[in-house]
């Protein structure tokens, strides 16, 4: 049964959300240039993105689970708009590696 379930996820289309984040205006990549990658990731890898959500000006160091934009991320994977998320990077969920590790275990 469990081999059964798990063919079945991932014969499932992947319908994804996109999370941008951005602590400044001087931030290494900006809001535009992680869309654009996240969308290029998408097609490359045929994987329907529903949206992207944006964290702007919100320091790496706040917890996800405390930011806007995070919580609309949230919301899609439980409610299931989307089956995964695209980040450009990882610590565009959070700096520390434990927060993104704690993020990533709400959204399974």
């Amino acid at each position: 049964m469990a081999q059964k379930e798990k063919t079945e996820l991932n014969d499932k289309k992947k319908v994804a959300i996109g999370y941008v984040r951005t602590s400044t205006d001087e931030q290494e990549i900006s809001v535009d240039a992680q869309q654009e990658r996240i969308k290029a990731y998408c097609v490359a890898h045929d994987i329907e993105l529903v949206g992207c959500i944006l964290d702007t000006g919100v320091s790496g160091t706040t917890k996800p689970e405390s930011r806007d934009g995070f919580k609309i991320v949230m919301n899609a994977v439980k409610e299931n708009t989307a089956n995964c998320v695209i980040v450009y990077r990882n610590d565009r969920i959070a700096r520390k590696a434990t927060d993104q590790k704690n993020a990533i275990y709400e959204l399974v």
